[in-house]
């Protein structure tokens, strides 16, 4: 519920976050020749919501910790999960003047360090969004590669 309780000193609201615990190492992109994740996800909204997705590395280049793309989540109505598709080369880092993305970066060897969501669109009222997975994935012309193929390792 992103309604404003009796007791907070917040004057809006409309937001909510969620971040996933440490990986610890066990996300390392190096040689790997993945260009999206891709959230499989139900939610309670009529309506698409954008969710601002975060992903938290860890790299050679200690100024470049967070980067950032919105996800757009269709309605579901909470009974169907569905599939939704972020680009790795969507999300992108800034500070200050300094911008990169994140698919340049993979080649250096980063690893996640962790996922999150955070819905900050000021709409009020009770929302659900299950997430049944993350997954790394090649996407190529709005298809998966490998999905159909009995040999693919997902």
């Amino acid at each position: 519920d992103t309604r404003l309780g009796e007791n907070t000193r917040a004057d809006r609201s409309g937001f909510a976050a969620l971040k996933s615990p440490s990986f610890n190492g066990a996300a390392t992109f190096q040689g790997l020749p993945y260009n999206a994740i891709e959230v499989t996800c139900r939610t309670t909204s009529t309506e698409e919501r954008d969710y601002v997705f975060n992903i938290e590395v860890t790299s050679l280049n200690p100024e470049i910790e967070l980067y950032q793309n919105i996800l757009s989540v269709p309605a579901s109505g909470n009974t169907n999960f569905i599939r939704v598709i972020s680009l790795l080369d969507e999300f992108e880092f800034f500070k200050g003047d300094y911008q990169n993305d994140l698919i340049e970066n993979l080649e250096h060897g980063i690893e996640i360090d962790s996922l999150g969501l955070t819905l900050m669109d000021g709409v009020d009222g009770d929302f659900s969004l299950d997430i049944a997975q993350f997954r790394l994935i090649n996407y190529y012309e709005d298809k998966i590669l490998g999905e159909e193929d009995d040999e693919a390792p997902y």
